[in-house]
């Protein structure tokens, strides 16, 4: 069951940066490095996934790097204010995963509904180099034509096996809900999810969990301000290979999971609640 679950997280596309540049360091302060806890030695551990801090205590990830450990929280490392995978850097923080919620619809067969909060055991404080993400609750269409960024620690290309050791950043295009269809057809769901992609610049192996991101100028009143200049549009899920032609990478739209994250807040976690926020056309 372990090695299946972790089998299906390589073979999976949408986890690293093809096409991309090595990010600064800091320059995303919600992006969560998650690693699994070595079995006999608790000060080894391997990277898994990405994710992103929503609040003190939780962090959104993808359901399918999850699955395992839902009856294993302990067995999760989650790193905030990290760069490198095998080197810390000044600012990084540490916490062991306490709790983890699996959104109740999830589909391991085509990845609707690929959503996952982790509760953390130590709340991570909020520093230059530590912040939450806000979410935004935009229709898809919103988004459509888009530049955005997507961020992770993952392969360089579909046949690599290793991961990069430094975060790595690459803009892409939404694509329309309409076009994304005619591509995956059946595979992929209107309702949840959303596509984006550019010739030779996709996500690919090793991050899956990681974020899709539209960069806004927030209002002067709006709780969002703080958090940077970032908002989290959808979560890295799956796709057809690592930037191949004519098949953009599928991620999962944070707007329609916002009711399941705000319900699994209120019953498990009341005393803090996500960002949610709407772009506006500047």
């Amino acid at each position: 069951m372990f090695s299946s679950n972790l089998q299906k997280i390589s073979l999976k596309r949408g986890e690293g940066i093809v096409g991309g540049d090595v990010a600064k360091n800091h320059s995303y302060p919600f992006q969560m490095m998650i690693e699994m806890k070595c079995l006999m030695n608790d000060e080894c551990s391997v990277y898994i996934c990405g994710g992103t801090l929503l609040s003190p205590t939780v962090v959104l990830t993808a359901a399918h790097c999850m699955t395992f450990f839902q009856n294993y929280p302990e067995g999760l490392r989650i790193r905030a204010g990290a760069a490198m995978i095998n080197n810390r850097i000044d600012g990084e923080q540490l916490s062991a995963g306490s709790q983890v919620w699996v959104h109740p619809s999830f589909n391991a067969e085509n990845f609707i509904d690929d959503y996952a909060l982790i509760k953390v055991v130590t709340p991570f404080e909020f520093t230059d180099s530590v912040q939450p993400v806000a979410l935004l609750d935009n229709e898809a269409a919103f988004f459509s034509g888009k530049v955005v960024t997507t961020i992770g620690w993952g392969t360089l290309d579909e046949k690599s096996v290793t991961h990069s050791n430094e975060l790595r950043e690459v803009n892409v295009t939404v694509i329309s809900t309409t076009e994304c269809q005619k591509e995956y057809g059946k595979e992929f769901d209107l309702k949840t999810q959303i596509c984006a992609g550019d010739t030779g610049k996709d996500s690919c192996e090793g991050d899956s969990g990681g974020p899709l991101l539209f960069e806004h100028h927030w209002s002067r009143d709006s709780p969002a301000k703080l958090t940077g200049k970032w908002a989290q549009i959808g979560i890295t899920s799956t796709g057809k290979g690592c930037a191949e032609a004519g098949f953009a990478g599928i991620y999962s739209r944070t707007a329609a999971a916002i009711d399941w994250i705000s319900s699994t807040y209120k019953a498990n976690i009341p005393d803090e609640a996500p960002i949610v926020e709407s772009a506006t056309v500047i």
